[in-house]
């Protein structure tokens, strides 16, 4: 995928690409132990790589503060899919994503859906719906 990106695609003054294997992912050394724990009715798209990319996203998060190469302050991890589930209209979904953008957080701030209580031993596409 990164090879199919061309330089005139994105604004490179304002973003970095990286390119990211899935051999380094975190969760990868595990996915041997992992099969046979996925409950879905969308095998094609719910695979345990779809998922292991699902759980990487706050290192990515990390990994950027790390880097750091616009000196930020603040950094948002945003899917491209969330106007869809939160079923947004476009205007307010860009106005609450500027909001966010210009706001300084002292803490780490992490929208959930699981009881962190409960000991899960399976994954369960839609848990949320």
């Amino acid at each position: 995928m990164y090879d199919l990106i061309k330089k005139d695609d994105y604004d490179e003054k304002n973003t970095k690409l990286i390119q990211i294997n899935k051999e380094d992912l975190y969760l990868y050394k595990f996915l041997d132990g992992l099969k046979n724990i996925v409950i879905t009715d969308n095998l094609n798209k719910d695979t345990l790589e779809y998922f292991m990319i699902m759980c990487n996203k706050t290192e990515w998060v990390r990994e950027s503060i790390a880097i750091n190469p616009f000196n930020s302050d603040n950094y948002i991890w945003i899917d491209f899919g969330i106007q869809h589930i939160l079923g947004e209209k476009y205007e307010e979904m860009t106005y609450k994503i500027d909001r966010m953008c210009h706001q300084n957080y002292d803490n780490i701030r992490i929208g959930m859906i699981w009881d962190l209580n409960e000991n899960y031993n399976k994954i369960f596409r839609n848990i949320c719906l």
